[in-house]
């Protein structure tokens, strides 16, 4: 069934203009005549803007008038950043399409770029940026929110604390250690006991020590690579 909606193919000879176009990262495309398309970040613009609307919705009484109105807000931002994209993405479309009859676009190879350690980082924290988002909308529909200050995007080759612990892939594994300024604190913490303890006993000074020694050892005994 024909679609008439759907224009039909310019035949080659047809053809009057044409442009090749290269997606990258530092850049959101770049042509072969060297006309270059900025990426927008509409997100990351607009991040003190929206970290001003929670730190107000946090001081509000949990279900309140004025909790759910500052929720609004927060959510209405969310979408217009959604909405910034979406158009950001349709006026560029239409701008090549009106001034193009031929567009030739890279076949991108993104498992190919996630190679490339700056280029992976890129790729991927600008998607999670757009998760985000969408994660944000879901949670605030449900009376719930992200705390920004909590809340990082990194890359897994970076590595991240998470409850004591360091987490960081590295060469095709992933590597689970005590997180460095935990044991930097619980070793003060032993110093500081046994200074405190000098003119304590030898008994008294390990009767101390050992639960202190075996808690710590116990909670980092599990993970670890």
């Amino acid at each position: 069934m024909e679609d008439k909606s759907v224009p039909s193919l310019i035949p080659t000879d047809n053809i009057k203009t044409a442009v090749g176009i290269d997606v990258g990262l530092k850049e959101f495309l770049t042509t072969n005549t060297g006309e270059t398309v900025s990426v927008p970040n509409f997100y990351r613009k607009a991040q003190s803007n929206l970290a001003r609307k929670q730190s107000k919705a946090a001081r509000k009484e949990i279900g309140s008038n004025n909790w759910q109105k500052a929720q609004n807000k927060i959510a209405r931002l969310h979408q217009h950043i959604a909405r910034q994209r979406e158009d950001f993405h349709y006026k560029t479309a239409h701008k090549l399409v009106k001034e193009y009859d031929l567009i030739a676009v890279e076949d991108l190879n993104i498992k190919g770029l996630a190679r490339n350690t700056k280029l992976s980082k890129s790729i991927y924290k600008e998607s999670l940026e757009q998760v985000l988002i969408l994660i944000k909308q879901w949670l605030l529909n449900r009376g719930l929110e992200i705390s920004e200050e909590k809340t990082r995007i990194v890359d897994i080759k970076d590595g991240f604390d998470f409850l004591g612990f360091n987490l960081r892939h590295y060469k095709g594994k992933l590597l689970i250690k005590p997180q460095k300024e935990k044991v930097l604190a619980f070793c003060k913490k032993i110093g500081k006991t046994l200074a405190q303890m000098k003119a304590r006993t030898q008994e008294e000074v390990i009767k101390t020590l050992n639960p202190l020694l075996r808690g710590f050892a116990n909670y980092y005994r599990g993970p670890g690579s």
